[in-house]
């Protein structure tokens, strides 16, 4: 886009002087620059009605003055509630960080912010002033954060937390944070700070590739204060991806998640990291607690691009069995235990678990291994014998490297059959399974005439 180009945009958009949603998306248009940012925000200042605004801006080299502009033209939007700003790549810096805050910080009945900041050179002290702003903003419920790859480091990281603690309001946030100067304290720190907010319900956070020390106290996830999250938290999103927390810090996240009696969906995402049987055990003692949980999506997979693996034991699996077992109230279950070499024994111990779930309707689960050569065995059937107790499933899709005989294929069978509101099925059983591959097309047919004259709902099956 050249500049008559954007002279005619902000042209345009000036002459609706009664618009309230505004959305632009000029991503990756390198030509845009400065003078372009100028005219386009020199239009909006002139639409002062406008109540929604999303510029999505990546990469395209406003730098600081476009910036800085752009916060300056903001700031006469007064009736602004929602705003969404992808400034991606296009180094800003810390004036140009503070002049956006600045001019953000006027809409008073701002309800909703996004802003996509990643690869931008914010430096360790700009975010105090992003702290202040939050502590006044009376109507703020919403906010997104991605920060990725600046120059933050753990003391902008708590500034930036106290201000999200002191707000009265905010119930929603989303905190992306990977690839700045955070050491191996930094997720305690942020729990710690977090932990005093008496109003949010939802945490989206990322911790990927964090360490945690030895140290007695380090990789901990604290929640605990006497009015603060514990109380209020309903929705827990974590990516601790590649993050090597320890036991310690497995332990102390347990004990602070069972703090969280409100807590109804809990999303952690612990891919190739270095978790072994005894952190899962200490994991689990504390999920068992949460009363209210009826969503649960745990990966404890181990991916070939991964630096760390998983080592998942039998004894951390039995105890994670028995923790879901008490989740009484769990209506979806997602559990990735992919490549961690997941023996018959606990597999079929978590069937028997899975099957006191009697409010059970999404069932997701993964225990296959591509680095063992697939054994037969009748623990499938075991498993699925137990499974279809939850009379209540609507969707399940279960992978297991395993070999099934024949005549269990067709006990198995005769267990889906028994679920009548089952609509989505897939099990995806050993390539290797002759018995299996040549039941298939019957098996189809089965689907087809004998449970649908049951289960009427099943309108969508794989086998694999």
């Amino acid at each position: 886009m050249g500049q008559q180009e954007c002279l005619n945009l902000g042209n345009q958009i000036s002459r609706c002087i009664n618009l309230s949603t505004l959305y632009i998306d000029l991503t990756l248009c390198t030509f845009f620059k400065y003078k372009g940012c100028e005219q386009l925000a020199d239009a909006i200042s002139k639409c002062q009605f406008f109540r929604e605004i999303n510029l999505e801006l990546m990469k395209t080299n406003i730098k600081k003055e476009g910036a800085t502009v752009l916060g300056q033209k903001i700031s006469k939007c007064q009736y602004l509630c929602k705003i969404t700003l992808g400034l991606q790549e296009n180094d800003i810096g810390s004036d140009g960080l503070s002049s956006i805050i600045e001019g953000i910080s006027q809409s008073k009945n701002l309800e909703m912010l996004t802003l996509y900041l990643q690869d931008n050179n914010i430096g360790v002290n700009d975010l105090s002033q992003f702290s202040l702003y939050l502590k006044e903003c009376l109507k703020l419920n919403f906010l997104h954060l991605q920060l990725s790859r600046n120059k933050f480091d753990k003391n902008s990281l708590r500034q930036l937390a106290q201000g999200i603690a002191l707000s009265s309001t905010l119930k929603n946030l989303t905190l992306i944070i990977s690839g700045n100067k955070l050491d191996d304290q930094s997720l305690s720190e942020l729990g710690k700070v977090l932990a005093n907010s008496c109003s949010i319900q939802n945490i989206t956070s990322d911790f990927y590739q964090f360490k945690t020390s030895e140290k007695q106290d380090s990789g901990q996830i604290q929640l605990k204060e006497k009015q603060s999250i514990s109380q209020t938290l309903k929705i827990l999103n974590l990516d601790l991806f590649a993050s090597q927390i320890n036991q310690q810090g497995l332990q102390s996240l347990g004990q602070e998640l069972a703090k969280c009696q409100q807590l109804s969906q809990l999303d952690i995402d612990f891919k190739s990291s270095l978790i072994d049987g005894q952190g899962l055990s200490n994991l689990a003692q504390g999920l068992k607690q949460i009363a209210k949980l009826n969503s649960l999506k745990l990966n404890f997979s181990n991916s070939y691009c991964g630096k760390y693996r998983n080592k998942i034991s039998s004894f951390g699996i039995e105890d994670l069995a028995i923790g879901i077992s008490q989740l009484l109230s769990l209506q979806s279950l997602n559990l990735n235990l992919q490549n961690n070499r997941i023996t018959s024994e606990s597999f079929i111990q978590l069937g028997n678990s899975i099957s006191n779930c009697s409010k059970l309707v999404s069932l997701t689960l993964n225990a296959s291994d591509d680095t063992n050569h697939p054994q037969i065995s009748n623990e499938f059937y075991s498993f699925m014998s137990q499974v279809c107790k939850c009379k209540f499933l609507k969707q399940m899709s279960i992978s297991r490297s395993q070999r099934s005989q024949c005549q269990q294929i067709n006990e198995i069978k005769k267990q889906v059959k028994q679920l009548e509101y089952l609509y989505y099925l897939k099990l995806a059983i050993a390539e290797y399974d002759i018995y299996f591959r040549n039941q298939s097309i019957w098996y189809i047919q089965f689907c087809k005439i004998q449970t649908l004259k049951k289960a009427k709902r099943l309108v969508s099956y794989q086998i694999i």
